[in-house]
């Protein structure tokens, strides 16, 4: 229940002038009620506040949607940048492989020129060393494993020395009695 003044008072604070520079007067907001005066307070209705939370939801989600997109953006930028410099060194790298493979080549090939056996030979000859006249085997304690002796003659070439008749590694053969006990 309201006072029996209140509903008089109300109609009197509306025929009162407002105040302030942006104020609208009382027949003037009648015609354009939805412009409110600066400064006043209304009340808003659910409608007006599910547009404007729907409003306040939709620029969130662009500028999230915005954000999401400069940080791909400057991701795909930093990633392309580092692919370019890791591109750079692996052409460097293979580069490198690629000079010191021939290098490599170069010097295992003059590694065979020097230690071939005339080049050998050759030095040995530089420093004073000479073939030897003879070569003489020497038997060892083991009389099943005899080696025979081997000498050579002397002809002053180191390539007229001959291999003995058996390797090292051959195994010595049986003779006579072991086949004839059988």
């Amino acid at each position: 229940m309201t006072p029996p003044g209140a509903s008089s008072a109300r109609a009197r604070s509306s025929q009162l002038p407002a105040k302030g520079p942006g104020a609208i007067r009382g027949a003037e907001a009648q015609r354009h009620p939805s412009v409110a005066p600066a400064g006043a307070l209304r009340v808003v209705g659910p409608e007006e506040l599910k547009a404007r939370t729907r409003l306040r939801r939709a620029r969130a989600t662009l500028a999230a949607a915005l954000l999401l997109v400069v940080i791909a953006c400057f991701v795909a930028v930093i990633s392309h940048a580092v692919l370019g410099s890791r591109q750079l060194e692996l052409d460097n790298m293979k580069a490198s492989a690629a000079s010191e493979a021939a290098l490599s080549r170069n010097l295992a090939a003059r590694v065979g020129q020097l230690a071939t056996p005339a080049r050998l030979v050759q030095g040995a000859g530089r420093l004073g060393m000479v073939a030897p006249r003879s070569v003489t085997y020497i038997g060892s304690a083991n009389p099943s494993s005899s080696r025979p002796k081997a000498v050579l003659a002397p002809t002053g070439s180191a390539r007229a020395h001959r291999k003995p008749a058996r390797s090292s590694f051959s195994k010595p053969t049986k003779t006579g009695s072991s086949s004839a006990g059988h």
